[in-house]
């Protein structure tokens, strides 16, 4: 365990998105995600005082974070370079569903987030993947995401700390991504909270079993609540293999575990706690959310 205080790091699933805004149940969209339960996250957020635990996690001198590293399932980019935010605001929302499950105007209007993006923490983090030998560059187009919306705007919906998104590679590497937060575990003592965002199952085909989705969630709760960073690692590094039915979980693309992975990295030897579980679509999808504390 480290000597020095240290921020926890959290994994959220963001759940449905800007789904929950949508009120109308005859919507189209409504009626494809029935049985997701896309109000839940904003339950399990609010009534379960999400952030209040983290906060109560946070070392003795620091009362705010400094500012919030994001990691979204939502942002994933092509070659081998992590972009971070680029720009000193975000002005809109970055819509990866339109395609799939039209959002309405008036929903899509909801879905911005005022607070600051912390540019220099950013370019700081580029020198940091850079001295680790990992390729990172800054996109100053970019606007906020489901993966970033989602937790923002329901654990800090004053949007006063300032912020940095980060994508993922589409190589869905588990390597890279572990050692990508790895380089990123020095800010903790910083005072900075680093959140990865995505669903520890996402099987969109609706073809895993409740049994299957339950066996793969208990020996990764095994995993992650170990302080053994250096077993962690072995098994993340070949989860496919390691963990059971890990690919009926996440078919392909596994988008969203692969923020696990990089808060995974960024904890260490810091030890996973269950903030929250939920099983929805009859118990084959997890929405459980983890804070990863010494």
């Amino acid at each position: 365990m480290s000597a020095e205080p240290r921020m926890p790091v959290l994994f959220i699933c963001h759940g449905a998105g800007p789904f929950m805004f949508i009120k109308d149940e005859d919507h189209p969209t409504r009626k494809v995600l029935k049985g997701l339960d896309s109000s839940s996250n904003l339950v399990h957020f609010n009534e379960h005082n999400i952030y209040n635990i983290v906060q109560g996690h946070f070392p003795p001198h620091v009362k705010s974070p400094t500012a919030i590293v994001l990691i979204s399932a939502h942002w994933v980019v092509k070659g081998d370079k992590f972009n971070l935010s680029g720009k000193e605001y975000y002005s809109g929302y970055f819509d990866d569903f339109t395609n799939r499950f039209p959002i309405p105007e008036d929903v899509l209007a909801k879905c911005g987030y005022g607070a600051k993006v912390d540019l220099a923490l950013a370019e700081k983090i580029r020198k940091l993947f850079e001295e680790h030998g990992i390729h990172a560059e800054l996109d100053d187009k970019r606007e906020i995401d489901q993966g970033a919306f989602v937790p923002l705007t329901q654990i800090l919906p004053e949007a006063k700390v300032p912020i940095v998104s980060m994508s993922i590679l589409e190589s869905f590497d588990p390597e890279i991504h572990i050692r990508a937060g790895k380089a990123l575990a020095e800010l903790r003592s910083q005072g900075v909270l680093i959140i990865g965002s995505g669903s520890v199952t996402h099987d969109l085909t609706r073809t895993s079993t409740s049994e299957e989705a339950h066996q793969f969630v208990a020996e990764l709760k095994k995993v992650l609540e170990s302080k053994d960073f250096k077993h962690k690692e072995e098994v993340l590094c070949d989860w496919k293999k390691t963990l059971p039915f890990a690919t009926k979980c996440h078919p392909h693309p596994e988008d969203h575990f692969i923020p696990l992975l990089t808060v995974a990295g960024a904890a260490q030897d810091s030890h996973a706690i269950t903030l929250h579980e939920e099983w929805v679509w009859d118990g084959a999808r997890s929405n459980a959310s983890f804070l990863f504390v010494d």
